[in-house]
């Protein structure tokens, strides 16, 4: 059986034709916006992974640096606690070069008679604190210290009475030596206006001590 189509023939117009070529061409611009856009978003998605990345490898490195600093700190820490204990070390031992002269020479002048309360020696000043039985003793022995090649400017306080509590029955007397070790600059020193008193007179000085200007070492008990 044969077909035969009777309706008329529909004709595109050029209006048409027009429409159609803008739809596709809307239709083919949307397609490459969104393909822009999609570019565009993995780019970013990129970047931003990238930048993430580098945020943690900088986050690593930072966390490392921070770690150097605090060992770099720890090796200056034990470094000054060296260099302190050499210079305490180096201290000691020149006190002991500078002190076993000084103890000789007070070994050599000290008596039977004459014994000692208390050394004090700061920088180069030494207190000298003792007892003695009899002021003709007790001026040998500065006699003695006199010829003592560690020490220089000596001078003695007088010789008080300071009777012991359990010999209450022998006269014994205290006095004090201040003097300068020979050769030894102190760490201080001091101003010009500052050495105006009288030489001889040391720094430190305890509480109490009678200090008078420097007395003859030959005294009027001695007869």
């Amino acid at each position: 059986m044969i077909k035969i189509n009777l309706l008329p023939h529909r004709r595109v117009k050029p209006a048409d034709r027009s429409l159609m070529k803008v739809k596709g061409l809307v239709t083919l611009i949307t397609v490459l916006v969104a393909l822009a856009i999609l570019a565009a978003l993995y780019l970013t998605v990129s970047e931003m992974s990238d930048l993430k990345k580098t945020k943690e490898e900088t986050a690593a490195k930072l966390a490392d640096m921070k770690k150097k600093v605090v060992e770099v700190q720890g090796y200056e820490k034990s470094r000054l606690d060296y260099e302190n204990k050499l210079m305490v070390i180096q201290k000691l031992e020149k006190s002991r070069a500078m002190l076993t002269p000084l103890l000789v020479d007070i070994n050599r002048s000290t008596n039977r008679e004459v014994w000692l309360t208390s050394l004090g020696v700061k920088d180069n000043a030494v207190s000298i604190e003792a007892m003695g039985i009899g002021r003709d003793k007790i001026d040998a022995f500065f006699e003695g210290l006199k010829h003592s090649q560690s020490l220089t400017d000596l001078s003695m306080s007088e010789a008080k009475d300071s009777p012991t509590a359990n010999r209450p029955d022998i006269k014994t007397y205290s006095f004090t030596v201040t003097a300068k070790l020979a050769g030894v600059t102190p760490l201080s020193q001091p101003s010009p206006a500052a050495q105006q008193p009288a030489a001889g007179a040391p720094a430190p000085q305890k509480a109490g001590a009678a200090m008078p200007p420097p007395a003859a070492p030959k005294q009027p008990a001695k007869k």
